[in-house]
């Protein structure tokens, strides 16, 4: 009598836990999958994979390399952002990034930084291989006439870029605090000076 309840029970409470199992492996898997998406919007793949393999020990990310550094600087972008709505200001930023990000990635490089208007751009060089400071000075060439596009389209509101470059010693890691807030940059006398 008790083996008609019995039988889809041991079937069932065992096939519904693996169910469970299965669906909550998907949904991590699906979670992860989009969160690797969204740090690769801020930081470079390799970087990505870096912070994925060493979530609990971010020490072990800092990279001492050799590096071409490209800073960007908007002339007169003060005076700009006084005349414009800040929604209209952000709307102009994000069409003039879109501009300059392209010649930096067609070319090898990453944005490691951006602040207000300046960008820093980083060409990691391991083996100190010319390749490397051609290819960031092609992008500060490409970049230069990507804003002379943007400002022919944009003649209300032009925004002429200054470039600093340099080549030298960079240290890459996460920099900030671990309680509120980390952010990845590159950090050297190299990079100030480019600054």
């Amino acid at each position: 009598v008790a083996a008609p309840v019995f039988v889809p029970l041991a079937i069932a409470v065992p096939a519904g836990y693996v169910f469970a199992l299965a669906y909550k492996l998907i949904d991590y898997k699906r979670d992860r999958g989009a969160l690797r998406d969204i740090l690769q919007k801020f930081v470079p793949p390799e970087v990505r994979d870096l912070l994925s393999e060493n979530a609990t020990q971010f020490n072990r990310i800092k990279q001492t390399v050799n590096a071409a550094c490209v800073m960007t600087d908007i002339e007169g972008f003060t005076t700009l952002s006084t005349k414009l709505s800040s929604e209209a200001m952000l709307e102009l930023l994000g069409e003039y990034f879109v501009a300059i990000f392209k010649p930096i990635a067609d070319h090898g490089g990453f944005v490691v930084d951006l602040k207000g208007d300046s960008v820093l751009a980083v060409w990691t060089d391991p083996q100190s291989d010319s390749a490397v400071r051609e290819r960031a000075l092609r992008a500060c060439l490409d970049l230069q006439a990507a804003v002379a596009r943007f400002n022919r389209e944009h003649p209300e509101a032009r925004m002429p870029t200054r470039l600093g470059v340099n080549y030298g010693v960079v240290t890459l890691a996460p920099v900030g605090s671990l309680a509120h807030r980390i952010g990845y940059s590159a950090v050297g006398d190299t990079v100030n000076t480019g600054a």
